[in-house]
């Protein structure tokens, strides 16, 4: 509803994971704990076993399959309730020159910012800022200050 009177806006029932699959949405207490991985908070309702199975594949076959010129994209923003490292297993040779990531605590209740974090510096991220003490900001452009400089790159 919140994209209706967009034109440029398609919505895709599908999900990004590290390989193309089918994954089950697992559902939480609240929607903001929903997705692929067991949520933090599970609902309480035994009786209520609704799911829905989805499509999932790699950032890298959708950024393909929607004829999607790589070296057009600028930013990506990944917010994926734990799922954040799988996703960016999913970029292939995809280089976005800007990477955000929620890194928080959504997967067993730790945060996945270090995990983001070994996953990108070796592609030649570097973590240019922290805001919320768990959105990281990534850039692969040259500037004059880093986080970290190349810490998890070993």
């Amino acid at each position: 509803n919140n994209l209706r009177r967009f034109n440029n806006v398609e919505l895709v029932n599908a999900g990004l994971w590290s390989h193309p699959s089918e994954l089950e949405i697992q559902f939480g207490e609240s929607g903001d704990d929903d997705g692929f991985l067991e949520p933090d908070n599970p609902k309480s309702d035994s009786h209520d076993d609704e799911s829905t199975l989805v499509r999932v594949d790699t950032i890298e076959n959708f950024v393909s399959e929607l004829n999607i010129d790589p070296t057009e994209i600028e930013l990506i923003k990944i917010e994926a309730e734990g799922a954040e490292p799988e996703i960016l297993e999913g970029l292939g040779k995809i280089r976005p020159k800007h990477v955000v990531v929620n890194g928080g605590e959504e997967r067993d209740g730790k945060p996945t910012g270090l995990a983001v974090t070994k996953k990108l510096q070796p592609l030649g991220y570097e973590l240019v800022g922290i805001k919320k003490g768990h959105i990281l900001f990534f850039t692969q452009r040259p500037i004059g200050h880093s986080a970290f400089r190349n810490e998890f790159s070993n």
